[in-house]
């Protein structure tokens, strides 16, 4: 009952935030560009998300956030597994510059996708193939020339947690035309927030970060499978891990060997 109440108050929450504070951001983001427009986005994200830790008592923690760094150095592709739309939040936060890889439709939605244009994502049609994966070519260069990351969801939808969808190769065929580096990150976002459920169970979301594969010395199914064996791997299995774990105790739950065929 009282995960039902928590779940409500957050949806009402979402719902003043999206209707009442996101149209006042969104205006005024036109007359914003650069550093201020992401400024903008981030602290949308981050009034999001803090809804949600009020709301439903879900917060966050950052395994491996040294490995960020590499970010700062040279453009990555940024491969995650995707369980629910907490870790698009997440990610505009914690991460550098960057763009994401996602499909045009979203940038149809009223006020979240006008936003979400500006953000320079690499926005494709899932149904074409052969022309999608020239577009994430074409313009995961133009954003590397720009000092931005690119993020890619190779599962290619949301996933529910405890289930396993084989990665789509797409992004690592590019990472090896650009001869770029992958930098792996696992969610458990999944067992918060599942896609298409209302309830939110209460809890901590521990987000994984790798250190950079390199492209150039694997082969393109090589690369794919080393980065979905490294993510299957160290996804933390549940929510319950008390705030003031050390890092030890975090990096043991994540320790697991998969098998990736």
């Amino acid at each position: 009952m009282i995960t039902w109440i928590r779940s409500l108050i957050t949806f009402i929450g979402f719902l003043f935030i999206y209707l009442i504070i996101t149209p006042v951001m969104l205006i005024s983001t036109v007359l914003l560009t650069g550093s201020w427009y992401r400024n903008v986005t981030i602290a949308w994200s981050k009034i999001l998300v803090g809804w949600m830790r009020i709301g439903a008592g879900i917060d966050y923690r950052i395994i491996g956030a040294e490995n960020l760094q590499y970010l700062k150095e040279r453009p990555h592709f940024i491969i995650s597994n995707h369980q629910s739309a907490l870790e698009t939040l997440i990610y505009t936060i914690i991460l550098p510059p960057h763009s994401f890889v996602l499909k045009k439709e979203l940038l149809y939605i009223p006020f979240f996708g006008w936003g979400l244009a500006k953000a320079k994502p690499i926005a494709i049609n899932r149904k074409d193939g052969k022309n999608a994966l020239k577009q994430i070519s074409t313009q995961a260069k133009e954003r590397f020339a720009e000092g931005r990351s690119v993020i890619i969801f190779p599962e290619g939808t949301r996933v529910p947690f405890g289930q396993v969808v084989p990665f789509k190769k797409g992004g690592f065929i590019v990472a090896k035309q650009l001869a770029a580096p992958v930098l792996p990150m696992a969610i458990n976002s999944g067992i918060a927030a599942p896609k298409g459920r209302f309830l939110k169970e209460p809890g901590i979301i521990t987000i994984v970060i790798g250190k950079p594969i390199e492209s150039e010395s694997l082969s393109t199914a090589e690369l794919a499978k080393e980065t979905e064996r490294w993510i299957r791997g160290h996804i933390v299995p549940t929510l319950n891990v008390k705030k003031e774990a050390t890092e030890a105790e975090l990096r043991a739950l994540t320790a697991t060997e998969v098998e990736v065929k």
